[in-house]
């Protein structure tokens, strides 16, 4: 964990090498799992955006499976 903002955890998420922005309702427990792979200064930029809007639109998705060729679905 990085930061924690209201409800959203600023992470850092070592399987895809990347930092993220998700919610979380009790502490220590994630919410929601993201597979942005923003750089650190990204995912931290766009909390002023969090905080006035009351919502994250930054979101790529969740990550999906892939298919026999290796590509997203």
């Amino acid at each position: 964990m990085v930061a924690l903002i209201g409800n959203t955890v600023v992470w850092y998420n070592d399987i895809e090498e990347g930092f993220n922005r998700s919610r979380y309702s009790r502490y220590g427990s994630i919410d929601e799992y993201w597979c942005n792979q923003d750089e650190l200064e990204l995912a931290i930029e766009a909390l002023p955006k969090l905080i006035q809007a009351g919502e994250d639109t930054g979101k790529l998705g969740p990550p999906r499976p892939l298919d026999f060729r290796g590509e997203a679905d």
